[in-house]
């Protein structure tokens, strides 16, 4: 059996696992052999990625089968990623720390916009909910808040409870009060990146610029307490921390809700690059989204959702020795470290150092907790 065979195998088996009832056999039985393409051609090209689909059928009807796939109104991106992000989030919960959300905009030639919710974990940024639009630019309060209403769906019931932390994390595009104060009635926390020209009143009444407090390169950081941003239209209370680092062409102003802002404000903030690996790995990096010729926003959601789960779920689609249980040499097969950003190996612990009775069974990025069945 082909290592290409048995991936799509085990991806098939997933996928009936997760999605018994979203999708019918045949879109399982192809979403499967998509994602084994994605994950063997390291290309989104439909040519690419067909050419890896075993079978007898010409190169030309295997890339007219993958075309279709993405092109079926009957599969809903986001039904059909829904488990795998309630898995992660659920997990994230069951940790007990605050659940971690970076929001970000991908930026893609053709007018192509995706905007994306992630969960930081462990240096990384695990998708968990994406819109895709036609336009440029910064994107707007409300398409923010629709992708931020749509991860709130997909939240665990303890987050509602107020059980656990929910801290949002955005740069300069996602600095609007009117998104701090949706936040802030769900509840939510967050950290988000404002202009340097933002006005904040201090405790003395009066107004100034952000840019005008900020200290030198290198610095000590500074904090303000309990003020209000923006002179228009003022909102508050809020705090503010400011950092301009050694080596940085430009400090941060990071806004919280939080009543005392810290070195910790700081730090958290720090996460949002996680990100920008992910969006890495999805285009020149990785995946080259970026190359993709699909313009219509549905169709691109689609692809999206291929490639979440391409990523996410590594285990179930990474290349397998030839033979089961080893190699020729008699010593275990270990599987090639990803070629990713950053150390992927630091995702999946439980798969470092040691055999396993199964080598090919999937395995989830949070395997110590999330029933594979």
């Amino acid at each position: 059996m082909t290592d290409s065979l048995r991936i799509q195998r085990k991806m098939h088996q997933t996928l009936c696992q997760h999605l018994p009832e979203k999708l019918s056999k045949p879109q399982r039985r192809n979403l499967s052999w998509v994602i084994a393409g994605l994950h063997q051609a390291e290309h989104v090209h439909f040519s690419k990625v067909a050419s890896k689909r075993v079978g007898s059928a010409t190169l030309e009807s295997k890339t007219r089968q993958v075309r279709r796939f993405f092109s079926n109104e009957q599969v809903d991106p986001q039904c059909c990623y829904q488990p795998v992000a309630e898995l992660l989030l659920k997990q994230a919960a069951a940790s007990g720390g605050p659940i971690r959300v970076l929001v970000d905009t991908l930026e893609l030639s053709g007018e192509r916009q995706v905007l994306m919710a992630a969960l930081a974990h462990r240096r990384r940024a695990l998708p968990v909910c994406w819109q895709v639009r036609r336009r440029t630019g910064v994107s707007g309060v409300e398409q923010q808040r629709g992708l931020l209403e749509a991860l709130s769906k997909r939240m665990p019931s303890s987050c509602a409870s107020g059980d656990i932390q929910v801290v949002v994390i955005g740069d300069g595009a996602f600095h609007s009060t009117d998104l701090m104060g949706y936040l802030s009635d769900k509840g939510w926390s967050y950290r988000l990146r404002v202009h340097r020209d933002t006005y904040v009143q201090l405790s003395n009444g009066e107004w100034k610029q952000l840019g005008n407090l900020a200290p030198e390169e290198g610095g000590e950081n500074r904090y303000f307490d309990g003020v209000q941003v923006t002179k228009e239209d003022p909102y508050g209370p809020v705090s503010i921390a400011i950092c301009h680092a050694e080596g940085e062409d430009a400090p941060w102003f990071i806004c919280t809700d939080q009543k005392e802002a810290d070195y910790l404000t700081l730090r958290t903030y720090s996460r949002r690059m996680w990100i920008e690996g992910l969006f890495g790995d999805l285009e020149d990096g990785g995946f080259r989204l970026n190359r993709s010729r699909l313009y219509q926003p549905e169709r691109l959601s689609r692809l999206v959702m291929a490639l979440a789960w391409t990523y996410v779920w590594p285990g179930a689609c990474r290349r397998v020795g030839r033979e089961k249980g080893g190699s020729s040499s008699g010593r275990p097969h270990r599987p090639p470290r990803p070629k990713l950003s950053g150390d992927r190996s630091t995702l999946y612990p439980a798969m470092r150092n040691q055999r396993k009775p199964d080598p090919y069974r999937p395995q989830t990025l949070l395997p110590k907790t999330v029933p594979m069945g």
